[in-house]
């Protein structure tokens, strides 16, 4: 049995743009398919966030609340964003409560 490569990383700096363009050209070697991006950031911003970062993707957002949060770091009535890609979950979060 093969086994098939690693994804690159560069152990001395793995969130740098040229980083996320060997790892976008890797997939594109292994897979076939140019995966295109929509946006940017800085990768240098990702740290400790997010592994093997090439890129991003624009998603679909709704606003939820307001939420009434009781957690270890926020107390009280919050507006908060969350990503979907159906329609209606956003708005059964308007009446929930969130506790930790």
């Amino acid at each position: 049995m093969t086994v098939p490569p690693r994804i690159p990383r560069d152990p001395s700096d793995n969130t740098t743009p040229e980083a996320a363009s060997i790892r976008a050209e890797f997939i594109r070697e292994q897979t076939g398919a140019t995966l295109t991006t929509s946006g940017s950031i800085d990768p240098a911003l990702l740290k400790g966030n997010t592994e093997n970062f090439f890129g991003v993707a624009q998603v679909l957002m709704g606003l939820a609340g307001l939420l009434h949060i009781n957690g270890e770091h926020a107390q009280g009535h919050f507006y908060i964003p969350m990503a979907t890609t159906h329609d209606g979950p956003i708005g059964e979060f308007h009446a929930e409560e969130i506790s930790s």
